[in-house]
């Protein structure tokens, strides 16, 4: 079987590419300025833990492995990073 991909070029099996409907279009300068302003003012990656976050970790630990487990003894610096200018 043979297609028209519809740019006169012929396609055999079946097959039409994507890239037949592949366009670029440029973004509107009220999108780009709008995307660098939530960029520029958001912090980016994880949130500091939580109350929740802790009961839970605190709960888990308990039921998985019968620990009593204090909120101190938990390295939350991992998850969590403060966004800076340096970034």
């Amino acid at each position: 079987m043979e297609l028209d991909a519809g740019d006169g070029a012929r396609r055999s099996g079946g097959i039409v590419p994507l890239s037949v409907a592949d366009m670029e279009f440029k973004n509107p300068p009220e999108i780009i300025e709008g995307l660098k302003a939530y960029l520029d003012h958001t912090g980016r990656g994880y949130a500091a833990p939580t109350h929740s976050f802790y009961e839970a970790v605190l709960s888990w630990t308990k039921r998985r492995y019968g620990w009593e487990t204090k909120k101190e003894w938990l390295i939350t610096w991992l998850f969590y990073k403060s966004p800076s200018p340096r970034d």
